[in-house]
């Protein structure tokens, strides 16, 4: 574990939660230049220099967790779904045993969850094996403290020991964007990381992983889109295509994802697409458009356009690149 990782998350942790006030703060009619500036981007008047591309995702079919069930990578599958829900997502687990646990979950800002039963909107929690004494199990550990049974949960439900260790460690386990965060923070590899644990929006694991390129992790997402393969041949070519890409990380809500440039500067990019449903999402979009690579100053992520300075990001976003 990297030294100085609780304070890297208590500090990342502080400015996502004063982005999100910042943006919540601002009325509707806000203009772009309010809602960049809530998350900490700056720019300049320019005519954009790459354009902003839509871009296909692969319908799995299924959930990741029934692929992975299906492949037998863990013997319990965990899915918390809506009420309506269920009976569809029953369908992806047929001749298993699920036990079945109604509780709410509250979903704030930057994908962040409320630890908190009682509150929010109605979810069910499905716990699905073959081995019905396995989902009960699951069940009873996960509503009584999934904090102390981590090492158990995570056991069933096909976690790598070393991605459960790291997430008990974390203060915090509730923000799916400081999670991200803290998978790349504890990443020491400069990358590219593999495209299979590209979790940043579509996922083929269902846990964190401890690093962006641990060896276990990665070894399940490898069987998983074999998995995904052998029932349709065209699909893990597709996921390739999708999740080889620099992905620009604000937070969940705001990410843009950057096409690589032909030429081998791993910082150009071509074209661009906004991911998320943020509301600053457009004006984030356009001011990643004024440039075409991406550089550093002082406390913050440059953009350029060739040698220009466009716009800059402070404090810096999360920067993943995945091949």
């Amino acid at each position: 574990m990297r030294p100085d990782l609780i304070a890297y998350e208590l500090r990342t942790g502080a400015a996502l939660r004063a982005s999100a006030a910042r943006l919540a703060a601002l009325p509707d009619e806000a203009p772009p230049d309010a809602l960049r500036a809530a998350l900490g981007v700056a720019a300049r008047v320019a005519a954009p220099r790459v354009p902003i591309v839509d871009r296909a995702v692969p319908a799995l079919g299924r959930s990741i967790e029934a692929w992975s069930f299906a492949a037998g990578l863990r013997e319990v599958a965990f899915v918390t779904v809506a009420p309506d829900r269920v009976d569809a997502t029953l369908a992806e687990f047929p001749d298993a045993h699920v036990e079945r646990r109604p509780r709410k979950v509250e979903i704030g800002a930057q994908d962040r969850w409320r630890d908190d039963r009682a509150r929010g909107e109605p979810r069910v929690e499905l716990y699905v094996a073959r081995d019905p004494a396995a989902a009960r199990r699951a069940a009873a550990l996960q509503t009584d403290d999934p904090t102390r049974h981590a090492a158990a949960l995570g056991a069933l439900f096909g976690y790598p020991p070393c991605c459960v260790a790291a997430f008990i460690a974390q203060r915090t386990r509730n923000d799916n964007t400081l999670n991200r965060y803290l998978a790349a923070y504890r990443t020491t590899s400069r990358g590219p990381w593999p495209w299979q644990l590209n979790d940043l929006d579509l996922r083929l694991i269902a846990f964190y992983p401890c690093r962006y390129d641990c060896p276990t992790a990665l070894a399940i997402a490898r069987a998983t889109v074999a998995a995904i393969g052998r029932a349709h041949p065209a699909l893990p070519g597709q996921l390739a295509r999708t999740l080889t890409v620099t992905v620009l990380y604000v937070d969940h809500d705001h990410q843009v994802w950057l096409r690589p440039h032909p030429d081998p500067d791993p910082h150009h990019y071509d074209a661009i697409t906004g991911v998320g449903r943020g509301r600053a999402l457009a004006p984030l979009t356009d001011a990643v458009a004024l440039g075409d690579r991406l550089g550093h100053v002082e406390g913050a992520l440059a953009l350029r356009a060739g040698d220009d300075h466009v716009a800059a990001i402070a404090p810096p976003p999360l920067v993943a690149r995945f091949a």
